[in-house]
């Protein structure tokens, strides 16, 4: 891992709001945690990512549906299930 990597979390979220459940990352900037979303996602309906006390942004499935497909970086990604 990077130096550089900061943790992130992946809060997933039930169609309710509340929290199903949670994916630890290491990304090394907001843009490769949010790649990494729609591996983060499975079946939930949506997610937010946080940054230490930060949050990067909400994303719901529908969302990540409309955004121009990329193919993976297996390098960026770095997820973990969290304990």
């Amino acid at each position: 891992m990077a130096s550089q990597s900061s943790l992130y979390r992946f809060y997933l979220l039930r169609a309710d709001g509340h929290i199903a459940g949670r994916r630890d990352g290491y990304f090394d900037d907001d843009a490769a945690a949010i790649a990494a979303a729609p591996e983060a996602i499975a079946e939930h309906l949506s997610v937010e990512i946080w940054r230490e006390e930060r949050k990067v942004i909400a994303l719901s499935r529908e969302a990540l549906a409309r955004q121009p497909c990329l193919p993976p970086d297996p390098s960026a990604s770095h997820l973990l299930d969290a304990p």
